[in-house]
């Protein structure tokens, strides 16, 4: 379920939130830096390009999310104060690229490690930024 990037640019600076986070291991990191921007883990198994094998792997392609970047709107080191699971190294984007560039962007529920077969689009996303906003 798409949501519109300016409006959700506009919540997100409501909030407070002027950045997004994607942390990784150093290996898929590299690949990241080499390549010049985040890819999805399935662009970087397509390229050849290393990573990290993660335990949701498999979840990942089940739920079709194999091909999506993954942000957070807070660092999850600070956030829980203890190392992130993801990986140290950390990217920092500024939410202005939402302004900036027309991309899909969808937002899960929760994390697709807790999804189940029998979920439905609207349990898994959130359909609009006012859903968001109400959320």
């Amino acid at each position: 379920m798409r949501l519109d990037n300016k409006e959700l640019h506009e919540l997100l600076t409501e909030k407070g939130i002027h950045h997004l986070y994607h942390a990784n291991t150093v290996r898929t990191s590299r690949s990241f830096i080499e390549q010049g921007g985040l890819l999805s883990r399935g662009a970087v198994e397509l390229k050849g390009l290393e990573q990290t094998p993660q335990s949701s792997d498999e979840i990942d392609k089940i739920f079709d999310v194999w091909n999506d970047v993954f942000l957070d709107t807070v660092d999850l080191h600070t956030y829980f104060n203890r190392q992130n699971y993801y990986g140290p190294v950390l990217f920092k984007l500024t939410t202005e690229f939402l302004n900036e560039l027309d991309l899909e962007i969808w937002i899960t529920k929760d994390n697709p490690i807790n999804w189940n077969q029998e979920m439905t689009t609207e349990q898994k996303y959130f359909s609009s930024v006012a859903e968001l906003r109400e959320n």
